[in-house]
């Protein structure tokens, strides 16, 4: 599978309640299958926001900018989240 093939399946999972920490997981293995992709970790991060995990998106945010800086999405959730 490519990491857009697994962003999708987390995004399939993730508009089921009862899928959802299936949604959590394949987010995770996508990090790791693409460890430098920036567009995964920003992926995981707001998956873990909606899940309630601020701490870790935070840290999947400035993964996510630290790997693209010019990922404006990811600096303007990071922003919101630390107020």
């Amino acid at each position: 599978m490519t990491e857009r093939d697994m962003g999708r399946v987390g995004l399939e999972f993730s508009r089921t309640s009862h899928f959802q920490q299936y949604s959590m997981e394949v987010y995770k293995l996508n990090t790791e299958f693409f460890p430098k992709s920036w567009k995964v970790y920003d992926d995981y991060a707001k998956a873990l926001l909606n899940n309630g995990q601020k701490e870790e998106a935070i840290k999947m945010y400035q993964k996510s900018v630290e790997l693209n800086p010019d990922n404006l999405n990811g600096k303007k959730n990071l922003e919101q989240i630390l107020k």
